[in-house]
This record gives C-alpha cells, sequence and structure tokens, in this order.
C-alpha cells in the first residue's frame, strides 16, 4: 500500500473505483463522505457496524437495507482485519449516495490477500447491490480493498 494511505491523514486517502459516474460520484464523496482510519481490530468492528447504520437511516433505507448494510460491513471489514499487518489502520470511507450507500474498507497486508471466501463473497454478494475485492501489489506489501454498493431506494432497490 502507498505510505500515503498507509500512514493516512483522511484527506489523503484515494477514493475507490468510480461505481457512479465520476462528477456524480465527486460531488457525493466531498458533501456526504464520512472517512474513519482506526485500527485494523475486531474491537473496532461494532464502531463501523454503528456507522454503516446511521448512514444508511440517514439515506432513509428501510430496516431490512439497514440489517443487510451492517451485515455486509461487518463481513468486508472482518476479512480485511483478518488479513492486515500487525499494527496498520483500517481505513473505511462511508459515502451516502442520493439513491445508494457506498462503502469502501482498505488496509495494508505483508502477503496477498488469502483465497477468497467463498461463503464470505456469497454472503457479500446477497447483501449488497454491487461489490468489488482488488488486491494491489506495493513495494513493501499489498493494499486489500473491498467497495460496497446498496442501493436504497425501493425503485432501484435489488429486492
Amino acid at each position: 500500500m502507498p505510505a500515503t494511505l498507509r500512514h493516512a491523514h483522511s484527506a489523503q486517502i484515494n477514493p475507490a473505483p468510480t461505481l457512479l459516474t465520476r462528477s456524480a460520484r465527486e460531488q457525493d464523496a466531498a458533501e456526504n463522505a464520512v472517512e474513519v482510519i482506526c485500527p485494523a481490530t475486531p474491537e473496532q468492528l461494532p464502531v463501523l457496524r454503528a456507522i454503516a447504520t446511521s448512514i444508511a437511516l440517514r439515506a432513509d433505507a428501510d430496516l431490512d437495507l439497514v440489517a443487510d448494510l451492517r451485515l455486509a460491513v461487518d463481513e468486508a471489514c472482518t476479512a480485511l482485519v483478518r488479513a492486515a499487518g500487525a499494527g496498520e489502520p483500517l481505513h473505511c470511507r462511508f459515502i451516502q449516495h442520493s439513491d445508494a450507500v457506498e462503502v469502501v474498507v482498505a488496509a495494508w497486508a505483508p502477503q496477498p490477500a488469502p483465497a477468497e471466501d467463498e461463503l464470505g463473497l456469497l454472503l457479500l454478494g446477497s447483501l449488497t447491490d454491487h461489490i468489488t475485492t482488488e488486491t494491489q501489489a506495493v513495494d513493501d506489501g499489498f493494499e486489500l480493498r473491498t467497495s460496497l454498493l446498496v442501493k436504497v431506494h425501493p425503485e432501484g432497490a435489488r429486492r
């Protein structure tokens, strides 16, 4: 992971690949993003679930979608916490778009992510409208990133 992400202040975190049109995404990110950098430890998971819940409720998601997003965030963050290097931070960005909530989670690891957890990916696929996982080699290790998108309005939702 680049040193700017590994030891970053939130303003230095590069956004994930575009899931929406670039201009709409940039505008939403600037106005409706919450970024959290915390230790990559299991003790931080309740805080991240609570933030996901708050963002989803603010986006006027129904309670089933709120529960789905909480579970998806927990699953994605747990996988990165397991893979992250000792003492490394977990970077989380929660973005409220006009019709969706996007969550991007990244961590640095000394080795590539273990083989994809098939059950975990099936779970994430059933809870979200879009998921992307990436592993990028960098000078001293690997950047692991998971992006989730959950549509919050019934006309655009997956149900």
